[in-house]
C-alpha cells in the first residue's frame, strides 16, 4: 500500500540544471511533480530570466519571487540624497544595490508613480506581477503602512510603453550562450523569418 504525503514540489534558490534534473526524474518515475520555483527577483535582480525562467517556461512551472523590492531599495525611501533612511531594517542588504544605476531606475519609477497615482513600491511590485512567468509574489511588511503600500500594487497596471522602458533600463547581462544566440545564432537560423515573435534581418554571409 502506498501512502502519498507529498502532492507537489516547489524548489527555491536552485540552479536551473538541478531543476530540470529533478523535474525530469519525477516525471519519468511517476513521482510528485515539481510545479513551482521560488527565486529572488526584482527590477534590480533579473538574471533569473535566463536559465531559471527558461526552465520554468519549458516545464510549465509557476515562479514565486521573493524580495521584489530588492531589500526595500525599490520602496521609494532610498535616494541619492538619503542612502540610509531612518527605520531601514535591511540596510546592510540594501547597500549592495546603492549605485548610480539604481538611482536612475528610481528616477523613472518616481516619474511613473506620479503618472499612475501610486507609490514607488506599488509600481515596483506591479512590474514583477505583470511578468508572464510570475504567478504570485512574496511580500514582507513590518508595518501596516508597508502592507498597505504593497497591496496597493494590485490596483496598478503599468502601461506597455512604460513596461518596455523599465525593461530596457534594467536589462540583465545574461551569461553565455544567451547573447550569442540572440546576436549570432538567431539571424543565421531564421534569416528574416519571425519565430516566437522575434524577427531577424536576412542573413548575408560575408566572404
Amino acid at each position: 500500500m502506498r501512502v502519498g504525503k507529498v502532492c507537489y514540489i516547489g524548489l527555491s534558490n536552485t540552479p536551473a540544471w538541478a531543476v530540470m534534473r529533478a523535474a525530469s526524474i519525477a516525471e519519468f518515475r511517476g513521482w510528485a511533480p515539481v510545479i513551482a520555483l521560488q527565486t529572488e527577483y526584482s527590477l534590480l535582480r533579473r538574471t533569473v530570466e535566463g536559465e531559471l525562467f527558461g526552465a520554468a517556461r519549458e516545464l510549465g512551472l509557476g515562479v514565486t519571487p521573493y524580495s521584489p523590492l530588492a531589500s526595500g531599495v525599490l520602496s521609494g525611501k532610498y535616494s541619492r540624497e538619503n542612502q540610509r533612511p531612518e527605520g531601514s531594517g535591511r540596510g546592510k542588504l540594501a547597500e549592495a544595490f546603492l549605485n548610480e544605476h539604481t538611482f536612475a531606475v528610481l528616477d523613472v519609477l518616481r516619474e511613473l508613480a506620479g503618472e499612475v497615482g501610486a507609490s514607488v513600491a506599488a509600481v515596483s511590485l506591479a512590474w514583477v506581477r505583470q511578468r508572464s512567468e510570475v504567478i504570485s509574489t512574496l511580500i514582507g511588511a513590518r508595518t501596516t503602512a508597508q502592507l498597505d503600500a504593497n497591496l496597493e500594487s494590485l490596483a496598478v497596471t503599468i502601461p506597455e510603453e512604460s513596461m518596455s522602458k523599465l525593461d530596457e533600463l534594467t536589462k540583465p547581462d545574461l551569461n553565455y550562450p544567451f547573447e550569442w544566440l540572440a546576436t549570432l545564432a538567431a539571424p543565421v537560423q531564421q534569416s528574416g523569418a519571425t519565430v516566437n515573435g522575434v524577427t531577424t534581418p536576412p542573413y548575408k554571409r560575408k566572404f
